[in-house]
């Protein structure tokens, strides 16, 4: 018989949910993003839940697929894993305001259209490690299923990301989006000065540096 771990393990291998359970975004990202204050729509959130994710909450009866989103507000989307994950990445990159916690499957269809190829798309945060996401009650469940990403669409999502990175409140890799190319830096938990590992454009020689603040518009990848 699998062990506990093991069951809660495999729930996330395809979806978000699995019977009657329904696993939420850890509330270790939710401080870290501060996601009651940055965001202004959850479009995707239970009926019932243990702390809140955006200033505005969309049930899944509700349908947040089926609703307008407004082009002003900020929008933090942890869609289901299974199917209908697609459908939701395509709306949050059409939208092209906020952020999106999806699995770091980078090879598929799903992610080339709405994330590598998609003009919106201005950042990733990928997670050192795998989350631990929880139940309806709060408590933790078992390590996810597959590694995972925050991508972020548009100017704000870009910043909020890099301003996640510089807090030391996480542990991975920040990839900022560029038309001239990429770069990635390495975000230390505890550590307030992420550095720089991989340069950009690929002729310049690998050096360290500070995570740069940006002002203005981020330009779109080409």
């Amino acid at each position: 018989m699998p062990s506990i771990a093991r069951k809660h393990a495999a729930a996330f291998q395809h979806d978000r949910t699995t019977g009657n359970d329904t696993w939420l975004t850890p509330k270790s990202l939710i401080d870290a993003f501060d996601m009651p204050h940055l965001a202004d729509v959850d479009p995707c959130s239970p009926r019932t839940r243990p702390w809140p994710t955006a200033k505005r909450h969309i049930t899944k009866t509700q349908d947040g697929l089926a609703h307008a989103w407004d082009p002003r507000d900020f929008y933090f989307t942890n869609p289901p894993y299974g199917a209908e994950c697609a459908k939701w990445l395509v709306r949050a990159a059409d939208h092209g305001n906020g952020l999106a916690l999806v699995f770091a499957r980078t090879d598929t269809q799903m992610f080339h259209a709405s994330v590598w190829r998609h003009p919106n798309a201005t950042a990733l945060l990928f997670f050192e490690g795998r989350l631990r996401f929880a139940r309806l009650d709060g408590t933790e469940v078992g390590s996810a299923g597959a590694p995972s990403v925050m991508v972020a669409y548009g100017a704000k999502a870009r910043h909020a990301l890099m301003r996640v990175a510089r807090s030391g409140l996480v542990r991975g890799h920040l990839l900022l989006l560029e038309a001239e190319g990429a770069r990635v830096y390495r975000s230390r938990r505890n550590s307030a000065k992420p550095v720089r590992e991989v340069y950009g454009p690929r002729r310049r020689p690998i050096h360290h540096e500070h995570v740069p603040r940006q002002h203005g518009k981020p330009s779109a990848l080409s």
